[in-house]
C-alpha cells in the first residue's frame, strides 16, 4: 500500500466530508447517453478503460484519513430497469451516500435498451473536478473510435494527479500566507447574508435567463470596457450586497480553474475556492468599481492554490468567509454533445454554500444556473435576487454612480404603498378615562378579583368611580398635580385598576413598580416620581372624603403611564405613553375584534401588555377578572379561573401559551368561554398555533408586536393554523412600517432591514430625552421609531420578525440588552473584563477578576432587574478576541456549550429522584445530573412551572422557591425532609406546622391547607422535629401530627424552648402500642411488600400507585413510629385535640384505647369521631377540621 498525502485542494473536500459525513454534499458526476452503432460491449469497454487510465480512480483512504494507491479493476454494473431511470431516481441515487474508508470512490452504471446505452458516473469530488469530467470524455470517445474500427487504443496511463499527491509540501503556507496579509485584514464581522442551520443542506437548481434587450446591452457594455462578464457579475453583486448588509467590504466566494499548460489535461481535483474581498466606494461609477475588481481577480490568479479555509482554521478561525459563490465557466471547460451523445450533470441536491452562481459560456451567450439551498431560499427570492442584480448593472451602465444605485423596484413601492394604506384610517380618538366615566350601567360588575384565601373582591362601576374618584382627591390634597409621575407598588387587588384611574383624573401619569424589587433599586427607578404609592397608602386613599380643590381636564397629549424598558443597568430608560396613544390602540382593538367579554388581566402590570388587559373590558362595560400575582405561570389554576370567571379574552407570551396549551392538550380540558386568545412578547411558533388549532375549535389566535416605546402593539396578525413560519403582520390604522438600511431607504421586498414604527402609537419619547431611536421624518412630519429589531417584508404581503440588530434578545417576553448587563458588570472594581452571552436561552456572565463567584452574583443582583441577572456567572483566565481586536462571543458560546457537554451526569439515587428527572428530561429535552444546578442547565421560570406540575399529577408537591433555593435535583429531595414545606404563608401571627403520614407528602395537607387559609392561618409540613424556622416568628402555633407523624408533633414539641408559643396538639388517625406489652414491634414486619401494598391501598379506599420508595418509606416511618415509645416520655402541654375516624381499623375500639395516651402526655384532652369515617379523613373532614383547629387558636388569642 503506497501512501500519499492530499493535496491542498483535496483537504477541502476532506473537511467537507467530515463535517457531512451523512450527506451527498462530496459528490459530482453525470451521465451520458448515446445511441449504439456497434455492440453494447464496445462501449462499455470504452469507458472502463478512460476511468482505468486514470490513477485518481484507484486512490482509497485509511480510517485515519491518509490517502494511498490500491490496485483495483474498474466497476461497472448494470442499472437493472426495464426502463430507463427516472430522474428522480438518478437524483436519488446522487445523494445516496457510499463507503468513505478502503473503498472506490466512485461509482459506474450503466443502462441499455439495445438503442441506446447510458452510463451513470458518481464519484467523490476528493478526486475529481467538473473539468476532468470533460477529460475523461474526450478519452471515452476516442476509445470508442478505435474499438469500433477493430484497433487496439493506445492506451496511456495518467499518474500525474499521483505524483503531484506525492510532492505536496504539507508545511508551505507561503500561498496561503500571502492571502490572510494581503486579502483579510478588515474583513467585515457579518459575511453571510443568510445561513443555514448545520446539516440542513438540501438544494435545488434554478436556470435564469437575461431578456434579449438586455443582453444586447451588457454585451456592448462589456466589449467598450474590456470586461467580461463574470467581472459584471462580482459587481453587480458586491454592489448587492454591501446594500443588504450595510458592509463597506464584502467578500464573495470564486471557484478558480486553477489549471496552467502543464497540467492542462491532468485528471484530479485543482478546482479552488477562493474568497474575493471587494471594497466599495460609492463615489466610483459601476464601470470604475468593475474595473478594480478586474485587478483584485488577476492579482489573485498568481496564487490560485492557496487555502484560505486551511490558513484560517490554523489562526483559529472557523468561520468560512464567504455563503456566495461564482463559478464562471467558459464554452472549452464544459463538455459539449454531439449529435448522438447528450450529456447531463447531475448534483447530489446537497450544497454546503447556500447560494451558488454557475455562468456557462455558450456560443457567446451566457446560461445562468443558480443552486440554492432550499432551507435558506425559495425559488421567488432567487427570481427577485436575479431581477435586482440586473436593475443594478442597468443603473450602473447608464451611468449612475454605485452609491445612488437602488435596490427597490416599481413592484416594492407598491407592495410598500399597500401595506400601510390603512395610515389614514380613522377610529375612536375618546380618551379612555371618559370611556370608562361614562358607561350607562353603574351598577354592572366592573371588577372581580379572587384573593389568594378564596375571598371575592367585587367592584360595580359606579363603585369604581368612586374609589378612584377619593384615590384622585387624596393625591391632589397630598401635592399631587398635573403633568407629574406617580409610581405604583402594589401588589395585584381590585383597587389597582381604581388607583390608576385615580391618578389619570388628578393629571399625572403612573408608573408601575414591581413589588420584587429591591428598596436600592425602587429608590433609582422613582427617582422620577412625586409620591409612591403602596398598598397601604391606596387602603387609605378610598376612603378618603375630602374633595376639595378642583381637578384637571385631562388633555389627548399629556402622559397616560410611563414604562421602564431594557434598564439592565442603574440608569434604564423611562418611556413616555399619551393618552392619545392609548386611546388609540384600545379603541383598535374593539373596531377589528369587537366586544371582548371578560377579560383577564394575568400579565404583570410591569409589562405594557397588561395596558389593555386592565382598561379593554372597562371601555367597553365589560368585565375585568384579575388574576393574583402567583398564578400567571400555572396552567392549571388559569384553567380553574378560565371556567370560573367565564373568560372571553385572555393573553399569553408565546412560551406560556405553548406549556398552556401543552397542559390543557393532556388533560382534554375543554374551555368553550375563550374567544380570543392573544400573543405577543416574543417569536411565535407554528407548532404552537397548530396545537391552538387542535384545542380550541371556536377561538381565534392573534399574533401581535411592538415594543414598549410605541403603545404596546403596533403590529397584528390572525393566526389560521396554517403557517409554517408566523409574521408579525401588517401595521395598525394610523401606524405605518417601513424596513430601512442603514442609510436609512427603503429595503426591497424580502430583504431584511431594520424596522422602523411611525405614527399615533409612537410614544412621547423617553423621559429626560435619552437615547436617539426616536426622531421626526422631515420630509413626512411623522414622528417615528427605529426599533433595533430586524424584519422582511414577505412577497405575501406580510411582515416577518428576523430578531434584534444590537445584543438585545427576549426571553419569556422581556426584553434584555446584554451590553448593558455587561457593562453592569464592568462597573464592579474588581472586574477586570467581562462579557455576557445567551446559550440556550439562558444568560451567562463571564467575567477577569480575582474576587469570588459567590459575590460577584450578589453584586450584579444588587444592580440588575431580577428577569435579567445571569443565571450563571463564570471565571475565565482570558477572554478571547476576533481577529479585529473585539470580544469573540461566538467562541465564549461554544466555550460553555462544552463545559456543558463535558459534565458527568449523576444518576438519581431513589424513586423520587428518578421521577424529577425524567420529568426534566420531558420539560427541557435533554438529560440532568442530579448535582448539577437546573438553571445553569437552561431550565427556565416556565418550564420550571410546567415541571412543578407534572410533578404534582404524580403526587409530589414541591413548590418553585424549592428549586430556586437549592438549586439541584439531589438537594432539593435531600433538603426538603429537613426544612418546612409551605403550603400557605402570608406571614401572620398563626401557623399550623404538620407532619405526615407514614411515606406520606405534603399533598395530603393541601386542601386542609387552603381551608385554614380563609382564617389568615399560615401552614407548614415537614418531616423534622427542628423547628427553627418558625420559634419567635409566630404568636400561636399549632402542632398537628397524622399518623405515625404524631410522634414527630410530639418530638418536635419537646424541643420547642418557648414552648408557650404552643396553642395546642392535634393528634390524628393514632393510637400508641399497649404499655403492658413487654415486647413491641412494627406489625408490618411479618408482612411481605406485596401484602403491604394491598393494605396501605384498603386504607385509602381507593387506588393508588404503591411504589418499591413508597414501601420502603412506609416501613422506616412506621419502625421510627414504635421507636419513640420504646423510651419514657412524660410531656406536659395545656391541650391535646385527639381526632379519630370511627370505621378505623388502625384505631378500632379508640373510644376506650384513646387512653393510652395518658401513658405519654400530661395534658387537658378533647376526643373527637368522625362517623363513618376511615383512616384517612383530611379531605372529607377538612372544614370541620379546619373549624377545630381555628377555634384552639381564636381561644388562645
Amino acid at each position: 500500500m503506497e501512501k500519499l498525502n492530499f493535496t491542498k485542494e483535496q483537504k477541502q473536500i476532506l473537511d467537507m466530508q467530515i463535517l457531512y459525513p451523512q450527506k451527498g454534499v462530496c459528490y459530482i458526476g453525470g451521465s451520458l447517453k448515446e445511441k449504439l452503432t456497434s455492440s453494447p460491449i464496445i462501449f462499455m469497454t470504452a469507458i472502463k478503460y478512460a476511468l482505468e487510465d486514470s490513477l485518481i480512480f484507484h486512490i482509497q483512504i485509511t480510517k485515519d484519513n491518509t490517502p494511498y494507491l490500491a490496485k483495483t479493476e474498474i466497476e461497472l454494473s448494470e442499472w437493472k430497469n426495464k426502463e430507463e431511470p427516472s430522474e428522480e431516481q438518478v437524483q436519488k441515487w446522487m445523494g445516496e451516500t457510499r463507503p468513505f474508508y478502503n473503498a472506490p470512490l466512485y461509482e459506474l452504471h450503466y443502462w441499455t435498451d439495445g438503442e441506446y446505452i447510458i452510463f451513470y458516473l458518481k464519484t467523490h469530488h476528493i478526486i475529481l473536478d467538473g473539468y476532468s469530467f470533460t477529460l475523461i470524455l474526450k478519452k471515452y470517445k476516442r476509445y470508442c473510435r478505435e474499438l469500433i474500427s477493430d484497433k487496439y487504443p493506445a492506451r496511456q496511463v495518467d499518474d500525474s494527479y499521483i505524483s503531484l499527491m506525492k510532492k505536496v509540501d504539507i508545511n508551505n503556507d507561503k500561498e496561503n500566507k500571502w492571502i490572510y496579509d494581503m486579502l483579510l485584514p478588515g474583513m467585515p464581522e457579518q459575511w453571510k447574508v443568510r445561513k443555514t442551520e448545520l446539516g440542513k443542506i438540501e438544494s435545488k437548481i434554478v436556470k435564469l435567463t437575461i431578456e434579449k434587450s438586455v443582453w444586447e446591452k451588457i454585451a456592448t457594455f462589456i466589449k467598450q470596457r474590456h470586461l467580461t462578464f463574470e467581472i459584471i457579475a462580482f459587481g453587480a453583486l458586491s454592489i448587492y450586497l454591501s446594500r443588504i448588509t450595510g458592509a463597506d467590504r464584502v467578500c464573495i466566494g470564486r471557484s478558480m480553474f486553477n489549471r496552467t499548460k502543464k497540467d492542462i489535461n491532468m485528471v484530479g481535483i485543482k478546482v479552488n475556492q477562493m474568497p474575493v474581498f471587494i471594497d466599495i466606494d460609492e463615489e466610483n461609477s459601476f464601470a470604475k468599481h468593475c474595473k478594480i475588481i478586474a485587478g483584485r481577480l488577476f492579482e489573485m490568479m498568481r496564487f490560485s492554490s492557496a487555502s484560505i479555509t486551511e490558513y484560517l482554521k490554523k489562526k483559529g478561525i472557523s468561520d468560512n468567509c464567504y455563503y456566495i459563490t461564482v463559478s464562471y465557466r467558459n464554452s472549452k471547460l464544459l463538455p459539449l454533445s454531439e449529435t448522438n451523445m447528450q450529456i447531463r450533470e447531475i448534483t447530489s441536491g446537497y450544497q454546503e454554500i447556500p447560494l451558488r452562481i454557475y455562468l456557462n459560456e455558450k456560443n457567446e451567450k451566457i446560461e445562468i444556473e443558480v443552486q440554492y439551498q432550499t432551507e435558506v431560499y425559495k425559488n421567488i427570492d432567487i427570481q427577485t435576487i436575479f431581477g435586482r442584480l440586473l436593475h443594478i448593472v442597468e443603473q450602473g451602465i447608464d451611468g449612475v454612480a454605485i452609491g445612488h444605485c437602488t435596490l427597490c423596484s416599481s413592484y416594492d413601492y407598491k407592495m410598500w404603498d399597500k401595506i400601510n394604506k390603512g395610515y389614514n384610517k380613522k377610529i375612536n380618538t375618546r380618551l379612555l378615562i371618559n370611556e370608562i366615566y361614562n358607561q350607562n350601567n353603574k351598577d354592572a360588575l366592573a371588577v372581580i378579583y379572587d384573593d389568594l384565601m378564596g375571598k371575592r373582591e367585587k367592584m360595580s362601576y359606579q363603585e369604581l368611580w368612586d374609589k378612584a374618584d377619593n384615590i384622585a382627591y387624596w393625591l391632589y390634597n397630598h401635592d399631587v398635580h398635573a403633568g407629574e409621575i406617580v409610581g405604583v407598588q402594589m401588589r395585584i387587588s381590585e383597587l389597582v385598576p381604581a388607583v390608576f384611574l385615580g391618578i389619570w383624573q388628578v393629571g399625572a401619569a403612573f408608573l408601575p413598580i414591581s413589588i420584587d424589587e429591591s428598596s436600592e433599586r425602587v429608590e433609582r427607578l422613582t427617582g422620577q416620581c412625586s409620591r409612591i404609592i403602596t398598598q397601604k397608602d391606596a387602603l387609605n386613599a378610598v376612603n378618603y372624603s375630602r374633595k376639595n380643590g378642583k381637578l384637571p381636564i385631562i388633555q389627548p397629549e399629556m402622559t397616560a403611564y410611563c414604562m421602564y424598558t431594557s434598564g439592565s443597568t442603574g440608569v434604564p430608560k423611562l418611556v413616555m405613553i399619551s393618552h392619545a396613544s392609548l386611546a388609540w390602540r384600545v379603541h383598535w382593538m374593539t373596531s377589528n375584534y369587537g366586544n371582548s367579554g371578560t377579560v383577564l388581566q394575568k400579565a404583570a402590570y410591569t409589562f405594557d401588555v397588561s395596558m389593555w388587559e386592565f382598561f379593554l373590558p372597562l371601555c367597553q362595560g365589560e368585565l375585568l377578572y384579575l388574576l393574583p400575582d402567583i398564578y400567571r405561570a400555572n396552567p392549571e389554576k388559569i384553567v380553574r379561573v378560565i371556567q370560573n370567571g367565564e373568560i372571553s379574552t385572555i393573553h399569553f407570551v408565546p412560551a406560556m401559551l405553548n406549556m398552556f396549551l401543552s397542559y390543557i392538550e393532556e388533560k382534554k380540558i375543554v374551555l368553550p368561554e375563550i374567544k380570543h386568545v392573544y400573543s405577543s412578547g416574543e417569536a411565535l411558533l407554528s407548532s404552537s398555533v397548530q396545537k391552538f388549532y387542535r384545542c380550541f375549535r371556536n377561538a381565534k389566535l392573534h399574533n401581535l408586536y411592538g415594543p414598549t416605546e410605541c403603545t404596546i402593539d403596533v403590529t397584528y396578525y390572525d393566526c389560521t393554523g396554517e403557517e409554517t413560519i408566523i409574521p408579525i403582520g401588517k401595521p395598525l390604522p394610523g401606524t405605518i412600517v417601513e424596513i430601512i438600511d442603514d442609510k436609512g431607504e427603503k429595503v426591497p421586498v424580502g430583504i431584511e432591514g431594520n424596522l422602523v414604527i411611525g405614527g399615533i402609537l409612537v410614544g412621547q419619547g423617553y423621559y429626560g430625552n435619552i437615547g436617539g431611536a426616536y426622531y421626526t421624518d422631515f420630509e413626512t412630519g411623522v414622528r417615528k421609531y427605529n426599533t433595533g429589531d430586524r424584519a422582511v417584508l414577505g412577497y405575501d404581503g406580510l411582515i416577518y420578525y428576523c430578531g434584534r440588530s444590537d445584543r438585545q434578545c427576549k426571553i419569556n417576553g422581556m426584553r434584555i440588552d446584554l451590553d448593558q448587563i455587561e457593562d453592569c458588570i464592568l462597573h464592579i472594581p474588581e472586574v477586570i473584563r467581562a462579557a455576557v452571552v445567551k446559550v440556550e436561552n439562558q444568560i451567562i456572565g463571564i467575567y477577569m477578576s480575582q474576587m469570588p463567584i459567590g459575590e460577584i452574583k450578589q453584586k450584579i443582583a444588587e444592580k440588575l432587574p431580577r428577569y435579567s441577572v445571569p443565571i450563571d456567572c463564570i471565571w475565565i483566565d482570558n477572554i478571547p478576541l476576533t481577529k479585529n481586536g473585539k470580544t469573540d462571543y461566538h467562541y465564549l458560546r461554544q466555550y460553555i456549550i462544552r463545559l456543558n457537554r463535558k459534565k458527568k451526569i449523576k444518576k438519581p439515587k431513589n424513586q423520587e429522584e428518578k421521577i424529577i428527572v425524567s420529568h426534566i428530561k420531558q420539560v427541557m429535552n435533554k438529560d440532568v445530573s442530579i448535582d448539577e444546578n437546573l438553571f445553569l442547565a437552561g431550565l427556565d421560570s416556565l418550564q420550571l412551572m410546567e415541571l412543578i406540575l407534572k410533578l404534582e399529577n404524580d403526587g409530589y408537591f414541591y413548590t418553585a422557591e424549592e428549586f430556586y433555593n437549592y438549586g439541584t435535583v439531589e438537594k432539593i429531595v435531600s433538603e426538603r425532609e429537613n426544612k418546612i414545606q409551605w403550603l400557605y404563608k402570608e406571614n401572620n401571627s398563626r401557623v399550623v406546622i404538620a407532619f405526615p403520614y407514614a411515606a406520606g407528602t405534603s399533598n395530603a395537607y393541601r386542601e386542609l391547607a387552603y381551608e385554614l387559609g380563609k382564617y389568615g392561618i399560615d401552614f407548614g409540613v415537614t418531616r423534622s422535629d427542628q423547628l427553627l424556622d418558625v420559634e419567635g416568628q409566630y404568636e400561636n402555633i399549632i402542632l398537628l401530627g397524622y399518623c405515625t407523624g404524631t410522634v414527630l408533633a410530639l418530638e418536635a414539641y419537646e424541643k420547642i424552648e418557648n414552648k408557650g408559643s404552643v396553642s395546642g396538639i392535634v393528634l390524628c388517625a393514632a393510637l400508641p402500642p399497649d404499655r403492658l406489652l413487654k415486647r413491641m414491634s412494627s406489625p408490618w414486619k411479618k408482612i411481605n411488600d406485596k401484602g403491604l401494598g394491598i393494605l396501605i391501598e384498603y386504607l385509602h379506599r381507593e387506588h393508588v400507585e404503591i411504589s418499591d420508595a413508597v414501601i420502603k418509606k412506609f416501613r422506616k416511618d412506621s419502625d421510627a413510629y414504635i421507636e419513640y415509645f420504646r423510651t419514657f416520655h412524660n410531656i406536659k402541654t395545656d391541650k391535646v385535640l385527639f381526632i379519630f375516624g370511627e370505621k378505623d381499623i388502625l384505631t378500632y375500639n379508640c373510644k376506650k384505647k384513646w387512653e393510652r395516651w395518658t401513658n405519654y402526655i400530661c395534658a387537658s384532652f378533647k376526643i373527637i369521631i368522625f362517623q363513618g369515617e376511615y383512616h384517612f379523613f383530611l379531605n372529607s373532614k377538612k372544614k370541620e377540621m379546619a373549624e377545630l383547629i381555628k377555634d384552639i387558636l381564636i381561644k388562645e388569642r
